[in-house]
């Protein structure tokens, strides 16, 4: 994932330094920060900075360094586990699917957190955990197509969906 933004904050800040190159280069460092405001929403001051000063290795230190998040706390829902996206969709949902029609929130797990998965992509899990998520929209995860990122700090639990949870018994004595 820092590999994605790191690719995105470089093909931006490339295309922002042709058009530095213009006469009136005030005019071009304020739509650079127009672009940078629009793109990044939440961003923290120093890390704008920074990205308006060409320094795209802010993202490796991580989504929490400079975004705005929201306290921590507990959450529950679902995790679609898929090949290019960690979609995560907060309870009430029933399914979780990357589209689209709904927000997408790209869930990131902290050092050493990543559960073992028994298959490599396409898999929904139920989660419950700690963490945080960006306050405001703007483009994160793979290629920045998730509104939101979240932050995992502690899993509580995870389990593997059953596909057709109606089908299933709800008690394992039932």
């Amino acid at each position: 994932m820092r590999k994605i933004f790191t690719t995105l904050a470089t093909a931006i800040v490339a295309l922002w330094s042709v058009s530095a190159c213009s006469p009136n280069s005030t005019e071009a460092a304020e739509r650079k920060a127009d672009h940078i405001r629009s793109f990044y929403p939440g961003m923290t001051r120093q890390c704008f900075e920074r990205l308006r000063n060409g320094d795209e290795s802010l993202f490796l230190s991580g989504t929490d360094k400079c975004f705005k998040m929201t306290p921590t706390q507990r959450w529950q829902g679902i995790w679609l586990d898929e090949f290019e996206g960690q979609h995560f969709c907060a309870a009430p949902a029933k399914t979780c699917e990357f589209s689209e029609s709904v927000p997408r929130t790209w869930l990131t797990f902290t050092d050493g957190l990543l559960p073992s998965r028994r298959k490599a992509s396409g898999r929904e899990y139920d989660i419950i955990f700690i963490g945080r998520r960006t306050l405001l929209p703007g483009k994160h995860g793979h290629m920045g197509v998730s509104d939101h990122e979240m932050i995992v700090d502690r899993i509580i639990s995870v389990s593997p969906r059953v596909k057709d949870q109606r089908a299933q018994p709800s008690h394992p004595s039932l």
